[in-house]
């Protein structure tokens, strides 16, 4: 397998892993959703130039433009890995604070609880 096939087979894999678009109006998606969209977008285009066969007839920039383009896709999908993997832990924020606040709570009667039996 060469070059190409390998970075095509690549961004095949990051694409199938990118989710939708989300179904709301811009100004609410998340920075992360945004990037995850444009990348998304990028890696088609990036596809779209990098399935046209690299041949000795080709002119020197062309064949410098489609490698140049398969560099920029590895790229951009490791900055949607991160980009993902941010998304998935700010998700988390609010669950991690309610449970923090119970815990916090717990502490707190279990305490009260144990003053009253003293006295």
């Amino acid at each position: 397998m060469d070059e190409q096939e390998r970075t095509l087979r690549i961004i095949d894999d990051k694409l199938d892993t990118l989710p939708a678009p989300p179904d709301r109006p811009l100004e609410a998606w998340a920075l992360a959703e945004i990037l995850g969209d444009n990348a998304r977008l990028a890696l088609l285009r990036q596809r779209e130039i990098l399935v046209n066969p690299i041949t000795p007839e080709m002119d020197l920039k062309e064949r410098r433009f489609i490698g140049e383009t398969a560099a920029q896709a590895a790229k951009l999908a490791v900055r949607v890995q991160e980009a993902t993997m941010r998304q998935t832990a700010d998700d988390r924020w609010p669950e991690l604070l309610r449970r923090t606040e119970e815990a916090k709570r717990q502490i707190v009667d279990e305490r009260a609880e144990e003053k009253r039996r003293q006295n």
